[in-house]
């Protein structure tokens, strides 16, 4: 499964790239949310992990720009708080699942896995 992982956090993209790098997945790690859209295109994922709160853009406007592009990859929104509103646009806009920081790495791979299951499903 290859992974794209947009956070502009740095030390963070780099700390989840290398662990999920060992888990035995493919991963790309991108900490400029401006330069997803490029990545993206370029690239042929089957997941998307994206942060909710970037700067300049959030993690729903990343995802915004990328379904106007055509890119339907299902995507996780990771976040440390997510309100009313941004749960129903994140779902308008193909965010298949939620995961809330801080959690643990288990929580994430099993999160991973049973997205990747219900995508075989469909």
């Amino acid at each position: 499964m290859h992974i794209l992982i947009v956070d502009d956090d740095k030390k963070f993209c780099s700390t989840l790239k290398k662990i999920l790098d060992k888990k035995g997945y493919e991963v790309t790690a991108v900490p400029d949310p401006l330069r997803v859209l490029h990545t993206a295109k370029n690239g042929d994922f089957d997941l998307m992990l994206i942060d909710h709160r970037m700067s300049p853009m959030t993690g729903l406007e990343v995802l915004e720009n990328l379904r106007k592009e055509g890119i339907r990859t299902p995507a996780i929104m990771i976040s440390a708080y997510v309100s009313r509103d941004t749960f129903f646009e994140s779902r308008r806009l193909g965010i298949v699942n939620y995961i809330n920081k801080p959690f643990s790495m288990q929580q994430l791979e099993e999160l991973i896995e049973n997205t990747a299951r219900n995508m075989k499903k469909e």
